[in-house]
């Protein structure tokens, strides 16, 4: 195996790889097998050089709790439920947006309840810009990225996306918003005139 692999395989056996630091962190509701575990600890280097190590890991402190991380969830599925029953902006490729939405239900039922506890704001999953949703990169959240990639890790600090060649990207969250309020919206808010919506929400 290498490292997306033990990354995916921990995954499917219920289990998280979180950084900390030079250090790697497993977490899971039962014990993983030896086998995965020493998978890890062999391919630690990569693992970490795959999740990265730049962006500073949220104390237990600042996570989420158990309820906000419900409410949040609720928020963002009602979000792909709106953005179902919408049709594309002008701008916004027709493929590109039945693909976006294949995305958003596929993030929401494998990820979304990680992402929520892990503490990820709603903007920088679905967070797009106001006037080029499709056009303006740097305003792009990390859903409206994929574009039909798969998401094989997400921790508190980036996401593993791998694309179709079998290479990765990192997706690393930003220390603040690049947009101005006036410019930023979620997706599913398109059309709506600015302070009709919250892009804080969880």
């Amino acid at each position: 195996m290498t490292a997306a692999p033990v990354i995916e395989a921990v995954r499917r056996a219920g289990g998280r790889i979180l950084v900390r630091g030079e250090h790697l962190r497993l977490s899971a509701p039962v014990p993983l097998p030896d086998t995965l575990i020493a998978e890890v600890r062999q391919h630690k280097a990569e693992i970490l050089d795959l999740l990265g190590t730049v962006a500073p890991a949220i104390s237990e402190r600042d996570r989420p709790s158990a309820s906000r991380v419900e409410t949040g969830i609720e928020r963002w599925r009602r979000g792909v439920e709106r953005l179902s029953s919408m049709s594309p902006p002008p701008s916004y490729p027709e493929r590109a947006w039945t693909q976006l939405l294949a995305d958003a239900e596929r993030f929401l039922d494998r990820w979304g309840t990680q992402a929520a506890r892990l503490g990820w704001p709603a903007w920088e999953l679905f967070g797009c810009h106001r006037r080029a949703p499709f056009g303006r990169i740097e305003g792009m959240g990390l859903v409206l990225l994929l574009r039909a990639k798969e998401l094989v890790a997400l921790t508190d600090a980036e996401a593993a996306i791998r694309t179709a060649t079998g290479a990765h990207q990192t997706f690393r969250r930003k220390p603040h918003d690049p947009l101005h309020p006036t410019e930023r919206c979620l997706v599913w808010d398109l059309g709506k005139q600015p302070g009709a919506e919250s892009v804080n929400e969880r």
